[in-house]
């Protein structure tokens, strides 16, 4: 059975519920949702980069761990809060279409020249 070190799940938890947190909080008062997004999607990558390192050093390396359980909860807890990150990705791209629309459909000297 894998085991994750507690402090290296923590330390991913914290990391995606922050990035998570951050991106809802900026998409209700977004200037620039291009942007927004791309930050968010930039730290989701970090945070996969990480989990991805804790699995394939989990899988080099196993252990007998009581925590081992403890990893499956975690690993099940991370795939609900990447299918929320998923959702604020949607609403991102929503916002970012809305306001290539807006931006596109708003051009009052357009046919005059």
């Amino acid at each position: 059975m894998i085991s994750i070190p507690s402090a290296t799940m923590a330390h991913i938890t914290r990391l995606l519920t922050t990035a998570m947190a951050d991106a809802e909080q900026r998409l209700s008062k977004t200037q620039d949702p291009l942007r927004d997004i791309a930050t968010f999607r930039e730290r989701l990558h970090y945070v996969n980069q990480i989990m991805q390192e804790a699995l394939e050093n989990a899988k080099l390396n196993p252990r007998h761990s009581p925590n081992a359980y403890q990893t499956i909860e975690f690993l099940h807890d991370m795939q609900q809060k990447l299918t929320q990150a998923e959702e604020i990705k949607r609403e991102f791209t929503l916002l970012v279409e809305i306001q290539a629309v807006k931006t596109i459909s708003f051009q009052p000297n357009a046919l005059t020249t």
